[in-house]
């Protein structure tokens, strides 16, 4: 929903087709292969719980990481670019400072990706260690602390280097790469 106070990021759903599948195999490959194995083996009944438990712990997880991402897009406004830090199930809302921010790009690989690039990452976590180390990790790993798929249209693009330009008075402009 966008307001004249906020602006929310929309972001792709491909990811989340992509794992809904992975889920979806997981399970059937653990029901039609690995149970019948155990059952087939002499202590295979004591195994069962195991066998069916651990998939669907792996695909519960999975869902939830998506499930965050989905549910808290990053969002524009006066103040910076809100984000939810490590879109884990227990991650946090995150306000990145329009001061902070170093580059906002599109990224064209596979899909479109919106990389956000910031300036000082102990500033921005408070000086917390372990959440600066996941953001420099992050950085070194996808050239950026912050990516999210994007979806892919240039009326959006265009209406998003537009929201960027108004909320940050100018200073920060979406590059296109």
């Amino acid at each position: 929903m966008h307001t004249a106070d906020e602006y929310r990021i929309p972001v792709s759903l491909s990811r989340v087709r992509t794992i809904q599948a992975l889920l979806v195999a997981c399970i059937l490959l653990s029901l039609v292969t690995l149970v019948p194995m155990t059952l087939a083996s002499g202590a295979g009944y004591a195994l069962l719980p195991v066998m069916l438990c651990v998939p669907l712990l792996v695909a519960l997880y999975l869902f939830r990481r998506v499930e965050a991402r989905l549910r808290h897009p990053p969002v524009l406004n006066i103040e910076g670019i809100r984000v939810r830090a490590f879109d884990s199930p227990g991650g946090y809302d995150l306000m990145i400072p329009w001061d902070q921010v170093r580059r906002i790009w599109l990224l064209q690989a596979n899909s479109r990706y919106l990389m956000i690039q910031i300036c000082d990452t102990d500033e921005l976590v408070g000086g917390h260690p372990l959440h600066a180390a996941r953001l420099r990790a992050s950085a070194a790993r996808h050239g950026a602390e912050f990516w999210f798929d994007f979806r892919d249209s240039i009326a959006l693009s265009d209406r998003l280097d537009q929201a960027i330009r108004h909320f940050s008075g100018g200073r920060v402009h979406l590059e296109r790469g």
